[in-house]
C-alpha cells in the first residue's frame, strides 16, 4: 500500500522520508489490538521548548486569543473580496460593467492572491507576521473604499489586481502559524501534529465560510441602502478588525532553541549531528523521550518554564527580533517547490474543489436574480446559507474526522525501534508522552524528580506511524458531492429555451426567452449546499497533506501550493461567462462536463497521491534535507 513505510524499512536512517512520522506511542494492550487503547499515549510533535514565549507553550487563555486573531484576519479578509457575489447583476446595471468583466475582475483576484505571496511570504519570515497582517487590512480597506468609483473595466481590473495582492497573505501565514514548524525560513506551529486537522478546519472555514457569509449580509445591505454602501461597510468591518488585530495579535515568530529536542539516531545511541536537522517531522521520527515514570501524573508537576514571557506592550512591537536579510533565499525556495510533485499535488487538489466554487459565484447573481427566480439581491444573498451550511458540516469531517483517521492509521501501521532510554533528557526531564489518546491541549515542559536512575539502558518501544497519505480516504467524499453540487445548480438552473435572441443587457448570458427551470428553487440551495462542503473539505485536506510532508519548509511550499490554485482559479474565473454562453454545448451541458471532470480529478488526486504520493516523498528527501541544513548554516533562526 502506497501509504505504509513496511517496504522501506532498509532506507539510510540518516536520510528520513519527509512526512513519515511516529504518532502513537504503543501500551502493551495496544500491541495485541488494532483498537485504541487507554494507556496508549499521543507523541507531541514538535517537541516543545522551555522557553515561556514558544507558542507551543502558551497558556490556554494567550493560544485562544492567538487562535481568535489568525480567525478574525482569515474571516475578515475573505469578506472583503466576497461581498459582490450576490449584487453583480445590480452592479453591473448601475456601473454598466458586463458580468464577463465582473468576472474576469475575480479571476485577476485570486491569481494576485496567489502571487502576491511571492512578496508577502518572504517579508513576513524576514520582518514579523504582524505587520504583514496589518498592513494587508490597511490595504483592503483602502480598496473597499475605491470600490464603488470604479467605473470603466480598466479601473475595476485595477482595483481586482490591487485587492488580490493586499489578500494573498490570507493564503499561507495563518496554515502555516498552524503546522509550520520554525525555521529560518517558516513560521512556528501553534499546535502539535495530532491536532493539524482539527485547527486547519477551522481555518477553511473562516477561509470559505467567509466567502457565503459575505453575500448574505451584502445583499441585505444593497436592498437597504445601495449598492455603494456595500463597499463602504465591507471597509468599517475591515477597520473594526484592524483595531482589534493591533491590539490583540502578537508575533508569534519564534526561534525554538535546535538542541531542545531528541531525535532517533539519540535513541539508537548515536550522536547527534548537529548540522541536522533535530526538530522536524522524520529526522530518525521520534521527537520525545521515552521514560518509565512517564504517567498521566507526569502532567501535573510543576512546568519548567526558563524566564519570563515578553510584557503586553512587547507583544504589540511592529518590529520582530533582527534576521540577517534572506528575503531572496525564501523567494528561490519557494520557485523550487514548482518543480516538486508533492506541492504540484496539493495545489492541484486545492484547486479543484475551489473553482466549482468560482462557477458557483460567477452565476448565482444571474441564475437567481432572473426568471423564473427574480429574486432580489437580499434574497440572493441569503441563499448562501445554503452554503454556509455545508461548510459547517465539512468542518466536523475535515477536522476533527480527520484526525481520527490519522490515528487510526497509524495504530494499524506499527514498528519496534530501538532507543535508548533515559529519565532526565537534555531538557530538564521532559517527556513528550505527556498525552494521552484523545488530549487536546499540550503539557508543559515538566521538572523531574532528582533521582540517581540517569543511567541509558537500552531497550526497545512500540509506535504507530502516520503517513500524509492516511488522510487522502475523506478525500474521496468530493467525487460525490462535486457531481452531486454541479448537476443540482446547472441542470436545476438550465434554461430550456431556443438560442435565437439574447437581451442587449450587460448582464445578461440568458435567452430572452427562457422557460422555466426544469427544478424548483430548494434544488439548487442543496447543490450549493454540496458545494460549500466540497470546497470546505477539499480545501482543508489539501493544504493539511502538504504541511503533514513538508512541515520544516510549510512557510515556502505552501506558496508552490497557492501559485497552482491560483492560476486554475484564473482560468475559470476569466472564462466561466463564455463557457456557459456557448449555444453549442448549452448551460446544461456545460454543468454535465463540470460534474463529469470535477469527479475525474478528484479521484485522481486520491489515486495519484495514495499510489505514488510514498514514491515521490522518498525521492525529494535528499534535497529536502539539504535545504534545510542549508538554512541551518546560514545562522538565520
Amino acid at each position: 500500500m502506497g501509504a505504509t513505510t513496511s517496504r522501506h524499512q532498509d532506507d539510510e536512517p540518516d536520510q528520513p522520508i519527509p512526512g513519515t512520522q511516529p504518532l502513537l506511542h504503543l501500551s502493551k494492550e495496544g500491541l495485541h489490538s488494532r483498537q485504541k487503547s487507554k494507556d496508549d499515549s499521543i507523541i507531541l510533535i514538535p517537541a516543545p521548548s522551555t522557553q515561556p514565549d514558544d507558542p507551543l507553550n502558551f497558556s490556554p487563555r494567550r493560544k485562544a486569543l492567538a487562535t481568535a486573531s489568525w480567525f478574525i484576519y482569515t474571516f475578515f479578509n475573505g469578506f472583503a473580496n466576497s461581498n459582490l457575489y450576490s449584487i453583480l447583476t445590480p452592479l453591473s446595471e448601475a456601473q454598466n460593467l458586463p458580468l464577463s468583466v465582473l468576472n474576469a475582475g475575480t479571476g485577476y483576484l485570486f491569481l494576485l492572491a496567489g502571487f502576491g505571496l511571492l512578496f508577502w511570504q518572504p517579508l513576513a519570515l524576514q520582518y514579523g507576521k504582524r505587520p504583514v497582517y496589518l498592513a494587508s487590512m490597511v490595504g483592503l480597506i483602502g480598496m473597499s473604499l475605491w470600490g464603488p468609483h470604479t467605473n470603466s473595466a480598466g479601473q475595476w481590473y485595477a482595483r481586482s489586481v490591487l485587492s488580490g495582492f493586499f489578500a494573498s497573505p490570507i493564503e499561507a501565514l495563518p496554515e502555516a502559524s498552524i503546522a509550520g514548524r520554525q525555521t529560518f525560513f517558516s513560521p512556528p506551529n501553534l499546535y502539535f501534529a495530532h491536532e493539524r486537522g482539527t485547527y486547519m478546519g477551522l481555518y477553511t472555514t473562516a477561509l470559505v465560510g467567509s466567502n457565503f457569509a459575505g453575500p448574505i449580509i451584502c445583499g441585505f445591505i444593497q436592498v437597504g441602502m445601495g449598492w455603494e454602501w456595500v463597499f463602504y461597510w465591507t471597509a468599517i468591518f475591515c477597520g473594526i478588525a484592524t483595531v482589534f488585530l493591533f491590539f490583540a495579535l502578537e508575533e508569534t515568530n519564534f526561534d525554538r532553541n535546535e538542541h531542545a529536542t531528541r531525535s532517533l539516531r539519540d535513541f539508537n545511541g548515536q550522536s547527534t549531528d548537529k548540522e541536522k536537522p533535530m526538530d522536524v517531522e522524520t529526522r530518525g521520527t521520534l521527537q520525545h523521550s521515552v521514560s518509565r515514570s512517564t504517567t498521566l501524573s507526569d502532567t501535573r508537576r510543576r512546568p519548567l518554564v526558563e524566564g519570563h514571557g515578553k510584557s503586553y506592550w512587547q507583544k504589540l512591537k511592529l518590529k520582530d527580533r533582527h534576521r540577517p536579510f534572506a528575503m531572496h533565499r525564501h523567494l528561490a525556495r519557494q520557485l523550487i517547490f514548482l518543480t516538486w510533485p508533492i506541492p504540484l499535488l496539493s495545489g492541484f487538489a486545492y484547486g479543484s474543489v475551489l473553482i466549482w466554487f468560482n462557477v458557483l459565484n460567477g452565476t448565482s447573481s444571474l441564475v437567481l436574480s432572473e426568471p423564473p427566480y427574480n429574486f432580489s439581491a437580499s434574497i440572493v444573498g441569503l441563499c448562501y446559507v445554503a452554503p454556509l451550511l455545508g461548510v459547517l458540516a465539512a468542518l466536523a469531517i475535515a477536522g476533527p474526522s480527520s484526525d481520527a483517521l490519522v490515528l487510526i492509521f497509524a495504530r494499524r501501521n506499527r514498528q519496534e525501534i530501538p532507543f535508548q532510554q533515559t529519565i532526565a533528557n537534555e531538557r530538564g526531564g521532559q517527556s513528550n508522552l505527556s498525552q494521552r489518546d484523545g488530549a487536546t491541549s499540550p503539557s508543559p515542559p515538566l521538572e523531574e524528580p532528582k533521582t540517581e536512575s540517569h543511567l541509558p539502558s537500552t531497550t526497545t518501544t512500540h509506535v504507530g506511524v502516520t503517513e500524509p497519505e492516511h488522510r487522502l480516504p475523506l478525500y474521496l467524499l468530493t467525487t460525490l458531492t462535486i457531481p452531486l453540487g454541479l448537476l443540482l445548480w446547472g441542470l436545476g438552473s438550465s434554461p430550456s429555451s431556443v438560442p435565437s435572441t439574447t437581451r442587449n443587457t450587460p448582464t445578461s448570458t440568458l435567452p430572452s426567452n427562457r422557460k422555466p427551470a426544469p427544478l424548483p428553487w430548494p434544488a439548487l440551495l442543496l447543490g450549493m449546499a454540496f458545494l460549500g462542503f466540497q470546497n470546505a473539505l477539499g480545501a482543508s485536506l489539501a493544504l493539511t497533506y502538504l504541511l503533514d510532508t513538508y512541515r520544516a519548509m510549510a512557510g515556502d511550499a505552501l506558496t508552490a501550493v497557492i501559485l497552482v490554485r491560483a492560476v486554475m482559479s484564473f482560468a475559470v474565473s476569466y472564462g466561466i461567462t463564455p463557457w456557459v454562453e456557448d449555444e453549442r454545448l448549452g448551460w446544461g451541458g456545460a454543468f454535465g462536463v463540470a460534474a463529469a471532470v470535477g469527479t475525474l480529478c478528484s479521484a485522481a488526486v486520491v489515486a495519484v497521491g495514495w499510489w505514488k504520493g510514498n514514491s515521490w516523498r522518498r525521492r525529494s528527501r535528499e534535497r529536502y534535507w539539504r535545504l534545510v541544513r542549508e538554512g541551518e548554516k546560514e545562522g538565520v533562526r
